[in-house]
């Protein structure tokens, strides 16, 4: 049980206090600053999800948000921050609170002035991350709700793209990347195999999500297993489709500067066979 002394009550969400070891911080969590004014004690196990905002350089950045934005904005996002996490297992990195919070603050703005950005990767953002986009996708739809704005759907995968970095600490460029790099992948395909690609298709969302899994074993260096003889026919059988996954594959690897193992390549081209046997090529 941590005792925390309140400096400052900024929203009901939001309040600037000490804890034990006299370390001042910042305090988010729903409804724990109502009713509170300065020197009153807030006990820690009668709040659920404060997150504390310990780094010195985070609180400044949040200070600043505070003074740059609606109150409303900030508990908003304050609220919207509380329910990701009540739907993620693992902590979230503080700097969501500033990241997001910024974010949805450009949205509001963008909206209100008709603009929109294109996210010309929203459904490769999806297909890598699709539990973190189903979240987004509720979040969408409660700033809508709570905000009376109408959201653009490319804004879901911005929100993903926030949520995946706030739980695996990968910087954005590096998440952003990957679903830059499905789209080259799906250029190549098409290209190869000479048809445009339905991205709802099933065949299609297999042979994405296996690279998805692929990327995932290679970061916890992970392998996976083939039949020897399997490995065989598809390399003899099909050597066409084995020839597009070996070329798909080089691509990763020089995009992301990992390595792929030779079974992965086998399992790619399967998906590329079934893929192409149902599109008729």
């Amino acid at each position: 049980m941590t005792r925390y002394k309140i400096l400052k009550t900024i929203t009901n969400n939001i309040v600037r206090a000490t804890d034990s070891d006299n370390q001042e911080m910042i305090l988010i969590g729903k409804g724990i600053g109502f009713g509170k004014k300065k020197n009153d004690i807030l006990v820690s196990n009668n709040v659920e999800d404060i997150f504390c905002l310990v780094d010195k350089e985070e609180q400044k950045l949040y200070t600043q948000l505070l003074a740059e934005m609606p109150l409303r904005i900030m508990d908003i996002s304050s609220e919207i921050i509380t329910y990701i996490q009540s739907k993620i297992s693992a902590p979230l990195n503080e700097h969501i609170h500033i990241a997001l919070t910024d974010h949805i603050a450009s949205i509001v703005k963008r909206c209100q002035l008709g603009l929109q950005v294109d996210n010309p990767f929203l459904h490769e953002t999806n297909s890598l991350y699709p539990k973190e986009a189903e979240i987004a996708e509720t979040v969408v739809q409660r700033l809508e709700k709570e905000l009376s704005i109408k959201i653009p759907k490319g804004e879901v995968g911005f929100i993903t793209l926030h949520i995946v970095t706030a739980v695996s600490n990968e910087s954005m460029r590096g998440i952003q990347k990957k679903a830059e790099l499905l789209v080259l992948l799906k250029e190549v395909i098409e290209d190869q195999l000479e048809l445009t690609i339905n991205e709802s298709d099933l065949a299609y969302v297999r042979l994405i999500t296996h690279v998805r899994f692929m990327l995932e074993r290679i970061e916890r260096n992970e392998s996976i297993r083939m039949p020897d003889e399997l490995e065989v026919i598809i390399i003899e059988k099909y050597p066409e489709y084995y020839n597009l996954a070996w070329k798909l594959v080089k691509i990763v690897q020089k995009s992301l500067a990992i390595t792929v193992e030779k079974t992965e390549t086998v399992y790619i081209a399967l998906h590329l066979y079934r893929f192409a046997e149902k599109n008729d090529v």
